[in-house]
Order: structure tokens, then sequence, then C-alpha cells
């Protein structure tokens, strides 16, 4: 008996160390596919806050709109030679945002940037108001105004990207604000003496995805 089990020792450590080896095998598996989780779930996590992000950059656009009055800026300096717009721009520390304009025949503001905190950044473009009145200042002009004068000029174009952890999303979202006008005759030709503006609000159902890439500095909504 005493041999037998002396003949039995060294199939013990073998199988020891192979199942030391299975059990390592399985548990490297088993936490692999437990990082690979983890990986897809803060992925996740990250696309959903990018994609907050952006939705809340479309919305300080809206706010720039209003808050710096940008549409009745550009809308009283129109029409003129130059057809100018106003836009929103970065500025410094203590005047974070500011107004500037863009010459003629750039169709979109340059894109602002805002830091969100909690390492979720945005940036938003607007569309500019430029050479979208060449009717004005010629007769008939309606004192309600209408589609295809001032009004249309008060649709802005929105794409705003959001960006958490290197991930990025994009949205697109249009704004519009309708106005009135306080016409006068001058010499025979109508001629605005007066614009009334409402806020501009963002149209319903123009909120949508964007895919990350399309975009271009002259047209940041291409793919939208």
């Amino acid at each position: 008996m005493t041999r037998r089990l002396r003949a039995q020792d060294g199939f013990a450590v073998p199988i020891a160390i192979w199942m030391l080896l299975l059990g390592l095998l399985f548990g490297g598996l088993a936490m692999s596919q437990a990082l690979l989780g983890l990986h897809k779930a803060n992925a996740s996590w990250s696309s959903t806050r990018a994609h907050a992000a952006a939705e809340a950059g479309a919305r300080m656009a809206v706010y720039a709109i209003n808050t710096l009055g940008l549409n009745g800026a550009s809308v009283t300096h129109l029409p003129s030679t130059l057809n100018w717009t106003q836009c929103a721009a970065k500025a410094d520390a203590s005047a974070p945002i500011a107004t500037v304009s863009i010459s003629v025949g750039k169709t979109w503001c340059d894109p602002v940037a805002i830091d969100l905190g909690g390492g979720a950044t945005a940036t938003y473009s607007l569309s500019s108001v430029i050479n979208c009145n060449p009717e004005l200042g010629y007769n008939p002009l309606p004192a309600l105004l209408s589609l295809g004068t001032i009004q249309d000029c008060l649709k802005r174009k929105i794409v705003a990207t959001g960006t958490v952890d290197g991930v990025t999303r994009r949205v697109y979202e249009e704004a519009r604000a309708s106005a009135t006008a306080n016409v006068v005759g001058a010499l025979g030709i109508n001629l605005i003496g007066g614009v009334t503006v409402q806020l501009a609000r963002p149209v319903p159902g123009t909120l949508r995805e964007c895919p990350p890439k399309g975009a271009t500095t002259t047209d940041p909504s291409l793919g939208c």
C-alpha cells in the first residue's frame, strides 16, 4: 500500500498545476469580458453625455441670438452695400461672449466654444444673415413681413458639437424669430423706419443627429 501511494505522488503536482492554469485561464477570460463590458459601458455613457453636450450647445446658440440681439442688429443694418451680419464670438474671460460682424459672402459664423464642465465641451455654429433681403427698400414693402423678406432671414441654422472623453456627437437645429416693420414712405419708395423682432425660438421637429463627418468650414451642416 505504501509503495502504491508513493507511486501516485508524482501525479498530484502536475494535476494541481493544470488546475491552477485552468483557473487562471478562466479567470483571465472572465476579467477580459468584464473589462470589455466596462469599456462599452463607458463608451456608451460618454456618447450619451456628448449628445447632451451637443444639445446644450444648440440651446446656448439660441440664447446667444437673443441675449446679444444678433437678429435685430443684423436686420437693422440691412439693406446695405455690404449686407453684413452679426455673429456671436468668444472674447475674453471677463466677456466670454461678444458680437462680431462677418463679411459678405460668408454664410456661417465662426464656431463658438463652450466649456460645460465635468470634462464636457461643446461648440456651436450659426448660419449668418447675409444677402437675403435684396428686395428691401423697393416698392412695395409690406408692413407685416412674410417669408421672402426679413422674416425669412430670421431663420438661423445651428450645428452644435459635443465632446466627452474623445467621443463626439453632432446635432442640427433651426431657430426662427418673427418680425414686424414700420414702413416709411420717402420719395415714393417704402423704407423701413423701425423693426420689432420677437425672440428666436427653436423650431419644433428640426433637432436631429448629424453624422460625425461631412461638415466643412464653409458649411457645417453638410450631412445633417
